[in-house]
């Protein structure tokens, strides 16, 4: 071991030597030499997916109401140089019966790709709309609307379109859930329409990233 530990510390010194009779002999001369690099490190798009898991979708419901049957479809989209998958789900709909019915549906969004994924954006993209149907009084409808809601959940936080910052993040082969809630609020003395009426809530986009 003496040996040994001998032998490197004299290539060490060597190498001291080496590098001082070096110096000496250019100390007539002077050079500058300067290296400015940088480097750009691009993921590949290709290999960052996150993707709505069409097989754990559940539903669940209050009261009376009745839950639709949501269903997941992947398009591909050209993103840079790279064809990537568009997942998006769909028919979150709901028949709400009487004040106080909900249906829940929680499904996961899974990281198909070789990055974490990190949420940097939720967006709804569009507002709350009550329309009635023939038959039915629209200015009982727009009372009765103010009842209705959507809940959304995505792990552990819930979130509104005033959210800005989020929290949730995707380990790689990982799924985090998602829960979305529409529910008829039951309230004392609140308006109730005569008849029929559809509501709808539009698309929510999320948008995950591999840097937060």
């Amino acid at each position: 071991m003496e040996r040994e530990r001998g032998s490197k510390v004299l290539a060490i010194v060597a190498l001291c030597v080496g590098v001082v009779g070096l110096s000496l002999g250019f100390a007539a001369f002077s050079s500058n030499l300067v290296i400015k690099s940088s480097a750009t490190v691009e993921a590949n798009s290709g290999e960052f997916s996150v993707v709505w898991d069409g097989t754990s979708i559940e539903s669940s419901v209050v009261g009376t109401a009745v839950a639709g049957n949501p269903s997941v479809t992947t398009t591909q989209i050209t993103q840079g140089n790279d064809t990537v998958d568009a997942s998006t789900i769909g028919n979150l709909s709901a028949a709400l019966k009487a004040p106080g019915d909900s249906v829940t549906y929680t499904f996961n969004a899974k990281n198909a790709g070789k990055y974490i994924a990190y949420l940097t954006d939720v967006n709804f993209l569009a507002g709350k709309e009550c329309t009635a149907v023939t038959g039915t009084d629209q200015d009982l409808v727009d009372a009765a609307c103010e009842n209705i809601s959507l809940t959304l959940k995505v792990g552990t936080e819930t979130i509104t379109s005033t959210t800005s910052s989020y929290t949730n993040e995707i380990a790689i082969g990982g799924t985090t859930p998602v829960e979305v809630t529409i529910a008829y609020a039951a309230v004392d003395g609140q308006t109730l329409a005569d008849g029929d009426f559809n509501v709808s809530f539009g698309d929510i986009q999320f948008v995950y990233s591999s840097a937060r």
